[in-house]
């Protein structure tokens, strides 16, 4: 599988943007084809939704989720790619407006993977950090206890949610929600995993419960192994113990990945509806990185302006 940032240095910028477009706007009117339009009255907008989705894929892949340096550069470099740009306050509206069709958007690329014929799944969670610890009585957006967190491997404490996810043994993002920081992630998993067929999921020493296993197991068909802790009695064979690490070390890297180059950890959200749609985008954005670097190597000779290659060097 090509590396989520390949394409960024190898491939001509406007040739990656116009490829992004025809497969955001190809499944998007699939999808509008299958499933109720975006919107029922009104005329449609002269900056299209696919477009919109287009700048918020841009965004998240290429600037970390910076709208304000995305719509400038767009604006500057590539302004005939997108005539109709829209500022940011207007841009931002309508990313939210279309919060639950990318959601769909990705799940349909993620499909497009074979996900579903996946019979492994790899779950843990991830901080999603509001304000900073020292400012969390100031939040205006979460207050309590209930939004307190720690992160044993970084053992520190954080303000905000966490980001459960399942992905597949090769790093992709399945099923993802959030949920307030101090819930424990073995409440959460039977939420998580409720639609999915029977399925045996790998996770760290955080998970055992002998009732959640139980659990899952007769509402879902799932089995689920969980690294075992060093003071339980009942431990694992040393090869099974490596070979469990070994896959989990997948969603190691997707959750340093979401962190380094889509800034997850941190979405800037001022409201409830775009906290979801900034991590929603995100999470859109790492799964599509792998289709249009897969389609851009297939269809595409290497190249890089030098402009863009000084722009590179300097973000």
């Amino acid at each position: 599988m090509p590396s989520v940032r390949d394409c960024i240095t190898k491939y001509d910028w406007e040739n990656l943007i116009t490829v992004a477009f025809v497969l955001i706007d190809d499944a998007f009117r699939t999808l509008l084809r299958e499933a109720r339009p975006a919107r029922h009255r009104g005329p449609e907008p002269a900056f299209s939704d696919s477009e919109v989705i287009t700048v918020a894929f841009l965004c998240e892949y290429l600037f970390g989720g910076n709208e304000k340096m995305t719509l400038i550069f767009l604006n500057n470099y590539h302004r005939d790619l997108f005539p109709k740009l829209l500022d940011r306050t207007r841009f931002n509206r309508r990313r939210r407006a279309l919060r639950d069709t990318i959601e769909v958007l990705r799940q349909a690329f993620t499909n497009l993977q074979l996900v579903a014929c996946d019979p492994h799944r790899v779950v843990d969670s991830f901080p999603i950090t509001q304000c900073g610890w020292r400012r969390r009585h100031r939040c205006a957006l979460f207050r309590g206890r209930l939004w307190q967190g720690y992160v044993a491997a970084k053992k520190q404490h954080f303000f905000g949610l966490r980001l459960h996810v399942t992905t597949t043994v090769q790093g992709l993002v399945d099923r993802w929600l959030l949920a307030p920081a101090s819930i424990d992630e073995r409440i959460v998993m039977p939420y998580l995993v409720t639609d999915d067929a029977p399925r045996l999921f790998l996770a760290d020493s955080g998970y055992v419960s002998e009732d959640l296993e139980r659990r899952i197991s007769i509402d879902c068909g799932h089995r689920l192994l969980a690294l075992r802790r060093r003071n339980q009695r009942v431990q694992w064979p040393d090869h099974l113990r490596r070979i469990v690490k070994h896959l989990r070390h997948w969603i190691e890297t997707t959750g340093s990945v979401l962190d380094a180059v889509f800034h997850i950890e941190y979405p800037n959200a001022k409201s409830a509806s775009g906290l979801l749609a900034r991590v929603g985008t995100k999470l859109f954005a790492y799964n599509f990185a792998f289709i249009l670097a897969a389609v851009l190597a297939f269809t595409l000779t290497p190249s890089i302006s030098a402009a863009e290659e000084t722009l590179i060097h300097n973000i």
